[in-house]
């Protein structure tokens, strides 16, 4: 068996023809009009307000979606990379891609799915294999891995192939924060690295220290891949560090 430090991944190729790029748009079905998550479009670094779906060796794994073979397909961001199960392996595309993001006040809720049962109101994030998808999560390896959902099971990439997995969390349709809308005084807040990764407060931790631990949005990086926010509660937006 090969290492999975020494798998290579297959490399997906962006699309060029402005035909296929039309038509895979086209494939694409829009959440309600009230929902507040929003795809946007790579470039290089993270945007605002990204929805986290895992971890692995620390460091949290944002959700994405590339075009590939005349579908959006969701999947997991690794190393500025978009990475995706497909035909058995592990597709990477390294710069055409989304990422998804949250408006504010909004929040990402998961529920548990097995036997190809998916919960009520799971969030429809694009159209892949003739068929609606929807993004799910799943423990593998010691991590928890976003993908996508096909024929009742939740496929990932991980180590160059295309991981099958039959117990894993779907991504509910997003909805508001409601009455926590944060009237307090900010703080600091650090993600739990496990399911479901809620924002803990950090008392006594000041605003340069927050800045300093954070790993994800453009902190000191101190805490060797921890999610950091200075906010007035725990699901309100973050303030910027400058």
């Amino acid at each position: 068996m090969v290492p999975h430090s020494q798998r290579r991944p297959v490399v997906g190729v962006a699309l060029q023809a402005l035909a296929l790029v039309a038509l895979a748009g086209a494939l694409f079905v829009p959440a309600d009009a009230s929902a507040e998550f929003v795809w946007r479009q790579w470039t290089g670094s993270f945007p605002e307000k990204v929805v986290y779906g895992g971890q692995e060796n620390g460091g949290q794994l944002a959700i994405c979606r590339v075009n590939y073979r005349n579908g959006k397909h969701p999947g997991k961001v690794v190393a500025g990379n978009c990475n995706i199960g497909w035909g058995g392996n592990e597709i990477v595309e390294r710069n055409n891609f989304e990422v998804l993001t949250y408006r504010k006040g909004a929040r990402a809720t998961w529920a548990a799915s097995s036997g190809g049962r998916l919960p009520a109101k799971s969030w429809k994030a694009s159209r892949y294999d003739g068929g609606v998808g929807h993004v799910c999560r799943a423990n593998y390896k010691g991590g928890v891995h976003p993908g996508k959902v096909v024929a009742g099971k939740c496929n990932i990439g991980w180590g160059g192939r295309e991981i099958v997995l039959t117990s894993y969390e779907v991504l509910l349709a997003p909805h508001r924060a409601g009455a926590d809308t944060g009237g307090g005084k900010a703080q600091c807040f650090w993600m739990e690295s496990k399911p479901p990764y809620s924002w803990k407060s950090r008392p006594g931790v000041s605003r340069q220290q927050c800045q300093e631990l954070d790993s994800c949005n453009g902190g000191g990086g101190r805490s060797g891949g921890g999610c950091y926010k200075w906010a007035k509660c725990a699901t309100c937006d973050r303030k910027p560090w400058s």
